[in-house]
């Protein structure tokens, strides 16, 4: 039920508790349980609740058209449980809080008591302190604390045991050196120009191009179509060069050696040193920087 005045709204539940709220200056109001707008005959919004008997426009209120003594008992029921949710989660938040505040204090007790058992050590030679328990507990002898820590199952640290070395390195075989450690050795080094064409470009730029219809060939360079038997008039040159160097070490392939040459090349630039150069081992005092002509020179 409700009652009106000319400045406020009194509004009664089932099972008698009572709320007032003020009128707006329209004749409206908010219901003081679920907030809802109310609307007095003759306004313009009235129409719209005029289906809905109750002190409440709103028909899922506590004191709206559909609540009847049963609602109201369940809804009360609902309140009382979030209430008791409420205050549980106030007492856990307490207990929480309460519980952190105890951690930190313990935590600056435990430095304070660190610094003072640290500062009795450096000065006495020794001192110890147990936080195993509420009560702290320290010392400033050896034995007391070797007897402390048995009865919490624990042993004082010891020295650590020294390490024992090996009484002889490791069985290790180093693979054996195709020659003598500082060699020098000589050998023969060929390089072989390639035939140049009329039109300029080098004969390994010419090749043999397959179509449908047959093939031709053809220089990747430019349009030249001669073939490799009329490569101009500029023939093949092969430079040799008797080269000396210093065994550097074993190489990758079988009978093989890095050489450190001590000159480089004719044709090649004099302003830096020669690059290593990779030789095969032939017979006795024979080297070779191909790997077949080492091979036949051995059997």
């Amino acid at each position: 039920m409700s009652t009106a005045t000319l400045e406020a709204v009194t509004v009664t539940t089932f099972d008698g508790e009572t709320r007032t709220v003020e009128l707006c200056p329209d004749g409206s109001w908010s219901c003081p349980f679920c907030s809802a707008a109310n609307f007095p005959q003759g306004h313009e919004h009235h129409a719209r609740y005029a289906t809905w008997d109750g002190p409440c426009a709103n028909p899922a209120c506590i004191v709206g058209g559909n609540r009847t003594e049963q609602g109201t008992a369940a809804y009360r029921k609902q309140q009382e449980d979030r209430k008791r949710r409420n205050e549980q989660e106030r007492r856990w938040k307490e207990e929480r809080e309460q519980e952190a505040q105890a951690a930190a204090d313990r935590a600056d007790r435990q430095t304070a008591q660190l610094n003072i058992t640290r500062a009795t050590g450096e000065q006495l030679g020794f001192a110890w302190s147990c936080w195993k328990h509420e009560d702290n507990i320290t010392g400033t002898d050896r034995s007391e604390y070797a007897a402390h820590m048995k009865t919490h199952g624990l042993k004082a640290p010891t020295a650590p045991k020294k390490i024992k070395l090996r009484k002889t390195g490791p069985a290790y075989r180093p693979a054996p050196l195709e020659v003598q450690p500082f060699k020098w050795m000589r050998w023969t080094e060929k390089h072989v120009l390639p035939k140049w064409c009329v039109c300029g470009h080098a004969s390994d730029a010419h090749k043999y191009w397959h179509g449908n219809d047959g093939g031709e060939w053809k220089c990747s360079a430019c349009d030249c179509v001669a073939e490799l038997g009329q490569l101009g008039v500029y023939g093949a040159d092969t430079r040799t060069a008797e080269r000396r160097g210093q065994f550097w070490a074993n190489g990758s392939a079988p009978h093989s050696v890095w050489v450190i040459p001590f000159e480089p090349l004719p044709w090649e630039a004099t302003t830096r040193p020669g690059a290593p150069v990779l030789l095969y081992v032939g017979k006795p005092g024979r080297f070779f920087t191909d790997a077949y002509l080492a091979k036949y020179d051995r059997r």
